[in-house]
């Protein structure tokens, strides 16, 4: 599915879409055991069926956990896509630096995950906004296709 707060999500990350198509990539292939994907668009359905306002309360509740599931795995895709948190500052024979660590400045330790999202407050506000403020607004589908 196409939903707001991931087409929103891939907005804001370096290379979101291609982290998107990562993600999308293990969750195809660990699809024997649960597909996160295909679960949210079965509990999306279910919500949009149910008839009493606790089961639709109950199946809002799974569907957002879930696409805050996916939320988070897209964002940490992308983390691993920008941000090589084992790759150390090396310094050439000629005196230059190489530094590929993601490291916020020149010289310092690749943030970890935790800090690489404490430095992007977007994708905490966008989080909380959209996933669990305005979760209707959330699992709204759109249908025009993301090219990746």
């Amino acid at each position: 599915g196409d939903y707001l707060a991931i087409r929103s999500l891939l907005r804001v990350l370096e290379r979101g879409k291609r982290s998107k198509a990562q993600i999308d990539a293990v969750i195809d292939a660990c699809a024997e055991f649960q597909s996160l994907r295909e679960d949210i668009v079965t509990y999306r359905a279910r919500f949009l069926k149910a008839g009493s306002e606790n089961q639709r309360n109950n199946l809002q509740r799974v569907v957002i956990d879930y696409l805050e599931r996916y939320f988070m795995l897209i964002t940490f895709t992308s983390y691993l896509n920008t941000v090589n948190p084992d790759k150390k500052k090396t310094t050439k024979k000629d005196g230059s630096s190489d530094d590929q660590s993601g490291a916020a400045e020149a010289g310092t330790e690749p943030l970890s995950f935790k800090d690489w999202v404490a430095h992007r407050s977007e994708l905490y506000s966008m989080r909380e906004r959209l996933l669990w403020h305005n979760p209707l607004t959330a699992m709204e589908v759109h249908t025009s296709v993301i090219e990746v």
